[in-house]
């Protein structure tokens, strides 16, 4: 093995050998993890410095906003320069920023730590996504859907430690632990010798627009859906039942989200990838419809595992398509890019319908999820 094919990665793109997969998943969930547990301290941080709900709105907006406009831009020179140089700047970004939230003492500051927060996050996302992209063509599935299930578990995992640490020991031990996450995933990102990618592979034929049409509508429907569940669903679930309550409803959603991430491979080997994602959207449409309507732990427990389910579906089969381009770097740019702007967009347009009525975010996203849905059934099937 050649010094720099340690990740089994040629000089020129190549493949990625099943047994470095391990490697790819360690890395995925640390620096995943960094980022995950640093998103329910930050906007703590900022109340405990006195920053009002409108300036803890604006730190966070800041963090999305720089990672929808860089994700595209890191990821397209990570088929220029190889992926290794960009993914160790990611990862060690995501750790110096955590730390430097420690000296941040007012809104301004943390305004700005958060704005490096979103700028290291878009050469983190679609680069590691690109690495685990390339893979043999018998089992991108596979490897797209562990990658999947590494990053919900991170989502899963971190968050909790964070706020466990922060309980105990204060502000300090729970940024510490992110940046050590972050630090950790750096350094494994020193094993990772990739080259830069050929000119005859980046000349080749792109994804079709149909594929592309796929991968970014269900990309924007995740990141919009999740957001608004994760930003409204408490609020709105207060009303009937305990934090308690909606802490377990919300863990319960990811994980079974997680496990549908892990056995998504399997399912991709049968059905068409397409097919996945328009049912999984319009189950997701249903569900979030049904939430208008719950009042109880148990009907929300209910519908939170069916939903981990729909929408487990669609977020590794549309990574799957991105993942089948050549330019994997640019692809999963355009990729994360609709996620985030589905992010940014989701609590946002949310806010404003909440306003008429506290359950119209629902009724939003169920209007989305159809129109999708309908959307993507009106292109033609395209392994």
């Amino acid at each position: 093995m050649r010094p720099d094919d340690r990740l089994g990665l040629n000089k020129h793109g190549g493949r990625l050998q099943l047994r470095y997969l391990p490697l790819i998943v360690v890395i995925t969930f640390l620096g995943t993890a960094c980022f995950a547990g640093s998103r329910p301290i930050v906007p703590l941080y900022a109340a405990a410095h006195a920053c009002s709900y409108s300036q803890i709105g604006m730190i966070g907006a800041v963090t999305a906003l720089l990672f929808t406009t860089m994700s595209f831009p890191f990821g397209r020179l990570s088929d220029v320069v190889g992926r290794r140089y960009v993914l160790f700047f990611g990862t060690g970004g995501l750790a110096t920023a955590a730390f430097l939230f420690l000296s941040a003492h007012d809104f301004l500051m943390i305004f700005a730590v958060a704005a490096m927060l979103g700028f290291f996050l878009g050469a983190w996302f679609p680069v590691i996504g690109a690495v685990a992209a390339e893979a043999t063509a018998t089992s991108k599935g596979y490897v797209m859907s562990i990658y999947s299930a590494a990053i919900s578990a991170a989502y899963t995992v971190a968050p909790f430690l964070s706020c466990l640490l922060l309980d105990r020991f204060g502000f300090r031990a729970a940024f510490t632990f992110c940046g050590a996450l972050g630090v950790s995933a750096a350094a494994l990102t020193t094993l990772a010798k990739t080259g830069t990618p050929s000119r005859a592979a980046l000349s080749e034929t792109e994804a079709s627009e149909n594929k592309s049409v796929v991968f970014t509508s269900a990309a924007f429907v995740y990141g919009f859906f999740v957001s608004v569940l994760f930003v409204f669903f408490p609020v709105i679930a207060k009303r009937f039942i305990s934090e308690a309550g909606i802490g377990l409803s919300l863990a319960t959603f990811s994980l079974v989200r997680t496990f549908m991430f892990a056995g998504a491979g399997k399912i991709m080997e049968r059905f068409e990838k397409k097919l996945l994602i328009t049912a999984g959207i319009a189950g997701c449409a249903v569900l979030m419809a049904l939430l208008m309507v719950a009042h109880s732990l148990y009907q929300f427990l209910a519908v939170l595992a069916t939903m981990g389910l729909a929408i487990g579906i669609v977020y590794p089969s549309a990574i799957t398509i991105a993942a089948s381009g050549v330019r994997k770097g640019s692809a999963m740019g355009v990729y994360e890019t609709a996620i985030g702007m589905g992010t940014l967009l989701g609590p946002l347009l949310s806010g404003f319908v909440a306003e008429l009525n506290p359950a119209y975010p629902y009724l939003l996203c169920s209007i989305l999820g159809v129109a999708t849905a309908m959307l993507l059934l009106r292109l033609k099937e395209e392994r």
